[in-house]
């Protein structure tokens, strides 16, 4: 799916010379929290959100002693005074702002708001505003998307798959980790170095084409129980300790250790 897709088409937008006081409004209004400004033609020149406003709400015009201009860029003692003190949308609204084409894969969409920190980015069509595109879109895209197909695939095939990804990543033991697999029921036995692994090797055998089900029975090496150590009083080893401890209860290989 593109942003074409998923995107909101009648995208509510305000002039560069409306009032803040109008852009506070609309949001409210509409229940949003970014508005597109556009000129005459409809080209995107700047977004204004419930940042920008907030931000022009704290701020407040600041006079500094006049020795202070030798050490500032003027350009953004500038800017700061046109946002604090302005009153029209063009004054407070953000003017680099991050757009994108409507062909463009949601996946790379979400990934860039993620890494950007943004809630929102328009589409843009040979410089014109053709939609938006908001965390709340592709969250509906998600819940719409059908379900993957289950892939019929040999268990033997699926427990390769699993130890070749896993060998890929920096973060996985694959030495600890046995993996079985039965009718696409994946179980993971062995041990791993934390509780993220434990989840992250879930993951992975999950996503893995052809998995019906993950049964996740990992053990964090540093609550496995150690090997105890006593006088046998002249007994032999295997007589003295109790049978559950007689090897490593942890053990992977031996169906009676599973938990």
């Amino acid at each position: 799916m593109r942003a074409t897709d998923v995107m909101t088409k009648n995208v509510v937008t305000i002039d560069e010379n409306a009032p803040v006081r109008e852009a506070a409004r609309l949001l409210v209004e509409h229940r949003i929290s970014g508005l597109p400004v556009v000129d005459a033609d409809g080209h995107l020149i700047g977004l204004v959100t419930e940042a920008d406003l907030i931000a022009r709400q704290q701020a407040s015009p600041t006079h500094h002693p006049w020795w202070h201009r030798f050490f500032s860029d003027p350009e953004r003692l500038a800017e700061e005074y046109r946002r604090s003190a302005g009153s029209t949308v063009g004054d407070v609204m953000t003017r680099a702002v991050i757009c994108v084409d409507p062909r463009m894969p949601i996946e790379a969409i979400a990934t860039l708001l993620e890494r950007r920190g943004i809630k929102r980015v328009p589409v843009v069509e040979q410089g014109r505003l053709a939609g938006i595109v908001s965390r709340a879109d592709l969250v509906r895209a998600l819940a719409e998307r059908p379900a993957a197909q289950i892939v019929s695939v040999a268990d033997a095939e699926i427990v390769r798959a699993v130890g070749d990804r896993l060998a890929g990543e920096p973060w996985a033991h694959r030495s600890g980790v046995v993996v079985e697999s039965s009718a696409g029921v994946v179980e993971l036995w062995g041990l791993v170095e934390s509780d993220g692994e434990r989840a992250a090797t879930a993951t992975l055998a999950r996503n893995v084409p052809g998995v019906r089900e993950v049964r996740n029975y990992l053990a964090v090496r540093s609550r496995v129980m150690p090997y105890v150590y006593w006088d046998t009083g002249g007994l032999s080893a295997e007589t003295a300790a109790p049978p559950e401890l007689r090897k490593d209860p942890w053990d992977p290989q031996d169906p009676a250790a599973r938990p």
